[in-house]
């Protein structure tokens, strides 16, 4: 490889914020517990549909939010205990 394409796959992501957060930090908080809440209930039901604790809990990853706000987008990771 040349010396560009080892800057090109070494370097850093951009991560900085592209727009205003579109919502207040109250309502955050809010979708956060109401997400949490959503997604613990899905796991109990998914667990009693088809017997067992397959899924053991799920964790929130990531919470993006549309440049308006009115749309949300979540990354949800599922810790089981069987071995795929």
């Amino acid at each position: 490889m040349t010396t560009i394409e080892n800057y090109h796959y070494n370097r850093f992501p951009d991560l900085s914020i592209k727009y205003k957060m579109p919502v207040s930090r109250e309502q955050y908080l809010f979708d956060s517990v109401n997400i949490k809440t959503a997604i613990d209930s899905l796991i109990a039901l998914n667990n009693r549909k088809y017997g067992g604790a397959d899924v053991l809990y799920g964790t929130i990853d990531t919470i993006i939010y549309s440049q308006t706000g009115n749309k949300i987008f979540v990354s949800l990771l599922k810790n089981s205990d069987k071995i795929l």
